[in-house]
């Protein structure tokens, strides 16, 4: 990916889980980068 249009702030924070959250979301980048597209 090249450019990133946001349109809303991240809102993970405001959630009572957002720790699960933010752990699943580096899981997911950590997979695409290590070559596991489609697990990601």
């Amino acid at each position: 990916m090249r450019t990133l249009v946001a349109h809303e702030p991240p809102l993970q924070r405001m959630l009572d889980d957002h720790q699960k959250l933010e752990d699943s979301t580096e899981n997911m980048i950590a997979a695409y980068l290590a070559g596991d597209v489609r697990g990601a």
